[in-house]
């Protein structure tokens, strides 16, 4: 975290975030998070996190160390999010969504400490609260309310005035014959948001919450969380289905950001090198399964440093910018694309042979050379090398022993001259 560029992006982050050792001390700790909490960062590095802040539940009863949920990474290595409670340095509580995320040492998969993301969220619990207390909900903006009648076009028998305000419709045009509700969940949220419905109601449930992407009038796309509650018949049937729907757009919308901050190379939009080892690790038990071949490209920029002495740094971040849309542009939904250091990436190609990785290699080889970019003052070709293998049923492999074989294919065609692709490739003879 020593890295300004690094300090910077957390800094400007709105989310508060700090990073713990294995005792659970504070080893970072990013301005927002200062903030939120009141301290300096002399009162908070070296502390225990737990002892200074973290130590209530969102109920408000006090935390053990072995409850902590933070402290619970840090033994197993899940990453958790949960709603919490923070201690301001004023004594005043502090709801927050809290993200906690293990720090593992890549050689020796200990975990050596953890990094805790939180966001302030005492407005939307406020609002969450006033959601319990029937008579109040009519008056809050945010929410918005309505009752349907159970039948196959889930006709909508009641809404609120507010409605407009969340979704662009007019209450009275949505109680119209034609107005489907249904229709306007995102495709892919649609069914799961269905089916969560049906099963609800064929468990009678009395209540219960989701969370799915609707199209508003306007054709945008909003999140919603939806709090439901059942009305049953004397009989017991469930007659109708009281809805309490919220826009919770801007925390998806942070959680998002989060998701990308925690998985993402800031610099270039590809994946960073923890993400790219993990989606490598999936790959392999599916290779294992399937027995379907797993090939990698080991790319590098050639002669990248030269490029930083000549024009700069802000130069060579545009050439490593280029050079990932590059790929990006030509890589397809399957395969994953990551940085793993510098001027370094690997491209990983699910259900592809030596020879199918080959033909992209140098396709891409080929792109790159062809390529220029274009300065304020300068026009700069640059090419890349590359070296490929694959582990297959022939040659089956570890996750080492595949970026092994990759990563002396690249070497060799730094050797050779550059500019060049050399694939790693030694079956097992036939027994």
């Amino acid at each position: 975290m020593q890295n300004p560029f690094s300090l910077t992006l957390l800094n400007a982050l709105g989310e508060g975030v700090y990073s713990i050792n294995t005792k659970g001390e504070c080893t970072y700790i990013n301005e927002r998070a200062l903030s939120l909490l009141g301290y300096s960062e002399d009162e908070v590095l070296g502390k225990d996190q737990h002892e200074l802040f973290h130590h209530h539940k969102i109920d408000g009863t006090q935390y053990t160390h072995q409850e902590c949920p933070v402290s619970k990474t840090l033994h197993d290595g899940v990453r958790r999010e949960m709603v919490d409670r923070f201690i301001h340095k004023n004594g005043d509580y502090i709801d927050v969504r809290v993200h906690v995320t293990p720090i593992i040492d890549e050689q020796t998969k200990q975990i050596t400490g953890a990094v805790v993301a939180f966001s302030d969220i005492r407005e939307y619990v406020k609002t969450e609260n006033q959601l319990r207390a029937e008579h109040d909900l009519f008056n809050q903006g945010p929410v918005a309310i309505f009752i349907w009648e159970v039948s196959n076009e889930w006709p909508i028998c009641f809404a609120s005035s507010n409605v407009i305000n969340i979704f662009g419709y007019a209450a009275e045009d949505m109680l119209k014959p034609d107005f489907h509700y249904t229709h306007h969940i995102h495709p892919d949220d649609f069914v799961k948001t269905m089916v969560d419905v049906r099963l609800n109601m064929a468990q009678s449930k009395p209540k219960w919450e989701q969370a799915y992407r609707f199209y508003k009038a306007d054709g945008s796309l909003i999140w919603l969380h939806h709090y439901t509650s059942a009305e049953f018949s004397n009989s017991g049937k469930i007659t109708r289905l009281l809805g309490y729907v919220i826009d919770v757009t801007n925390q998806k919308n942070m959680e998002a950001e989060l998701i990308r901050a925690a998985t993402i190379d800031t610099l270039t939009g590809a994946l960073n090198r923890g993400e790219l080892m993990k989606r490598l690790e999936s790959e392999f038990v599916r290779v294992k399964r399937s027995a379907k071949p797993l090939s990698v490209l080991m790319i590098d920029i050639d002669h990248f440093k030269t490029i930083n002495d000549t024009y700069g740094h802000a130069v060579g971040d545009e050439a490593l910018k280029q050079f990932s849309q590059i790929v990006q542009n030509l890589k397809r939904e399957s395969d994953s694309f990551g940085r793993i250091g510098g001027e370094e990436f690997i491209l990983m190609l699910p259900e592809t042979s030596i020879e199918g990785a080959q033909i992209v290699a140098e396709k891409l080889c080929r792109v790159v050379s062809q390529n220029r970019l274009v300065t304020k003052t300068e026009t700069i070709q640059y090419t890349v090398s590359i070296g490929v293998a694959v582990c297959d049923k022939q040659l089956p492999k570890t996750v080492d022993e595949l970026l092994h074989d990759a990563d002396m294919g690249l070497y060799q065609a730094k050797e050779m001259g550059r500019n060049r692709v050399v694939t790693y490739y030694h079956p097992q003879p036939a027994i």
